[in-house]
């Protein structure tokens, strides 16, 4: 898929912080802490911001899901 390829209904091909807090009901902070610890979601800086790749964000919410009555 080409940025050409994106429709306005496609999701954006990156979260900002504050759009990833909202997704998960976390704080930014929250995020902060778990960068700084090396934890978390893969992310980037564009421009000196950091930014979660969509695909990033959906592999680390399949590695953190566990089955009910699975011990994590």
């Amino acid at each position: 898929m080409t940025q050409g390829d994106l429709t306005p209904a496609d999701p954006p091909a990156y979260f900002n912080e504050a759009a990833l807090a909202e997704r998960w009901q976390l704080a930014a902070s929250t995020l902060r802490k778990w960068r700084s610890r090396g934890d978390g979601p893969a992310y980037t800086k564009l421009g000196g911001r950091v930014r979660y790749r969509v695909v990033d964000v959906l592999r680390y919410e399949q590695q953190v899901s566990h089955a009910a009555g699975s011990k994590p």
